[in-house]
């Protein structure tokens, strides 16, 4: 078939527009022998072509295709016009009118004149990225179906909509490789089709999640749905010999949660599924409104926070509280603590705010600014006590960076603060072994700087590994000193801990102390330091000085 072939060739464009609006790709066809390649209207008004017809096609390609992609592309098409190939495939990235690169995979082919020699070429353009229709591993139609539905037909006033997904797909894949792993896509699918009911469909998300969309049920309906799953799943596992270590975890939004807003309800089945991964306990989450609001308050709040770390840190300041020798009552230093104000939330406290810094990250560039302040304002203090001491707490997420550990004592070092004012608090986690956290000691150590390993006895096993740690001082949570008011237990858990501590030459901070009463308790206990809200809360650096430090000398 050649364009001799062809009685009227608008006609074939008008042809080729008609067969675009009955398929999800792009069709196009060329003259070979003029250079010329015509695209529906849609697709020429999509990426910017001057015309749905254009000659000297080469020059014109490569305003659109990009750049890396195009030596490829124009080799292509060199090669099928002069019959070195018949057709070709071809994955590259095209701009669209505004600028934006977008994946497509280009199929075409050559159609021969009378003569054997290239006269046409036909292909087909298809946007990588759009959503697929079904999925051949699992069986079910994609979600963007589900949505469709949702828009067009609503929803029934009972019933629910399941986030359902393996949740160490991870794991699975690294272990397994992909092959073994659609095998158990196909099994949790099987295990769904099961105990599917007649008034339930499920839709295919992404690799291991799935989404059940049930016309009625209640809560413990979907319990009970996601149990008969997981059990089903298990009993497949266990017939193949328990070949897969997976787990079953799903997040569940009931219609009454529905506000004739289809992208309000799927932000709150996305909420649900990321809720449900994040437990350590519960493999099924039901919607919570008060859970919700909160998440949404805390990305509120992380933005503010970004917003703050991009403005010269903003809303952020340096708080101190003082720590007092316990022999004497006189002042030993200070601990730096992070404050965050924000017209939107006014005063936030740390522990709104931190855990949001450290799950982001952002106590990377916060820590190290936080660090900068107290160094320089301790330098400034040593005009007026020559043996202040400051304390500056560190995150584990920044110890797990070598680069943030190296750049801490970089830091230090080139501030010219005499290291014997400084006193850096760790905090031990779960997420740092032991052997970490003794390497960061030594690290620290021979630099010279004094180190307090902060919440002692909440993290895990420290009591054990006190005389391998070597730190200059741990200081002592304030739940064991609200427990030793009525807990003779806890009053001599601290007294051991004491003991041990001082047995190793490390000194003892008693934090929290509120009270008198709670004072009086640890008096007998023999501790080193002592700080706390009765004595003081954090308070400006002004204020701090004004109070504690000036008239000293």
């Amino acid at each position: 078939m050649g364009t001799e072939s062809i009685a009227n060739y608008n006609q074939f464009i008008e042809v080729l527009e008609t067969l675009g609006q009955c398929t999800n790709d792009y069709l196009f066809f060329g003259d070979m022998a003029k250079a010329t390649l015509n695209f529906p209207a849609n697709v020429a008004a999509k990426f910017g072509m001057p015309s749905n017809s254009f000659e000297n096609s080469g020059k014109i390609c490569a305003t659109f295709v990009h750049p890396d992609d195009l030596p490829a592309f124009n080799k292509n098409m060199t090669d099928i016009r002069m019959g070195h190939i018949s057709e070709f495939t071809q994955d590259c990235r095209w701009f669209d009118n505004m600028g934006n690169p977008v994946w497509v995979r280009v199929r075409a082919r050559v159609l021969k004149g009378k003569n054997g020699s290239p006269d046409l070429i036909v292909g087909t353009v298809a946007e990588m990225g759009q959503k697929r229709v079904a999925d051949n591993i699992t069986g079910f139609r994609d979600s963007a179906a589900l949505v469709e539905i949702l828009k067009t037909q609503g929803l029934p006033k009972d019933g629910f909509i399941m986030r359902l997904f393996i949740r160490n797909m991870y794991e699975q894949t690294v272990k397994h490789g992909d092959t073994m792993v659609e095998r158990l896509q196909r099994l949790v699918s099987n295990a769904i089709n099961k105990n599917l009911s007649p008034d339930q469909t499920c839709y295919y998300r992404t690799r291991g999640a799935f989404t059940i969309f049930s016309r009625t049920g209640n809560e413990e309906d979907a319990f009970t749905l996601f149990k008969n799953i997981s059990d089903a799943a298990s009993a497949i596992n266990e017939r193949i010999g328990y070949t897969y270590t997976f787990k079953l975890r799903a997040g569940v939004v009931p219609h009454t949660m529905y506000t004739d807003d289809i992208d309000a309800l799927i932000k709150k089945c996305e909420f649900s599924s990321t809720f449900a991964t994040s437990l350590n306990t519960k493999s099924f989450y039901y919607f919570n409104e008060e859970d919700y609001n909160q998440y949404n308050q805390n990305r509120e709040l992380l933005n503010a926070l970004q917003y703050s770390v991009k403005n010269n840190f903003k809303g952020f300041d340096i708080c101190y509280q003082p720590i007092f020798e316990f022999k004497t009552g006189k002042l030993s230093g200070c601990e730096a603590l992070l404050r965050f104000r924000n017209e939107q939330f006014g005063e936030v406290l740390p522990t709104e705010f931190v855990p949001l810094l450290e799950e982001s990250g952002l106590i990377i560039p916060i820590g190290r600014w936080a660090l900068i302040q107290a160094i320089e304002q301790c330098k400034k203090w040593t005009k007026l006590v020559p043996d202040v001491m400051v304390n500056v707490n560190i995150s584990y997420v920044q110890l797990e960076r070598a680069e943030v550990v190296k750049e801490i004592l970089d830091i230090i070092t080139s501030s010219g603060l005499d290291t014997k004012h400084l006193t850096l608090e760790l905090t031990e986690s779960g997420s740092l072994v032991k052997n970490d956290m003794t390497e960061y000691v030594k690290t620290f150590g021979k630099a010279g700087i004094k180190l307090a390993l902060d919440d002692f006895g909440m993290g895990y096993s420290n009591i054990l590994y006190l005389n391998e740690m070597h730190v200059d001082i741990v200081k002592i949570d304030r739940s064991f000193v609200e427990k030793s008011i009525s807990s003779e237990y806890s009053r001599g858990l601290i007294r051991h801990i004491t003991e041990m501590a001082h047995s190793a030459d490390t000194k003892v901070c008693i934090e929290g102390i509120e009270t008198q009463r709670e004072l009086d308790k640890i008096a007998d206990l023999s501790p080193d330091y002592y700080q706390g809200f009765y004595f003081s809360k954090p308070i400006p650096a002004e204020e701090f000085e004004k109070k504690y430090l000036a008239g000293t000398i």
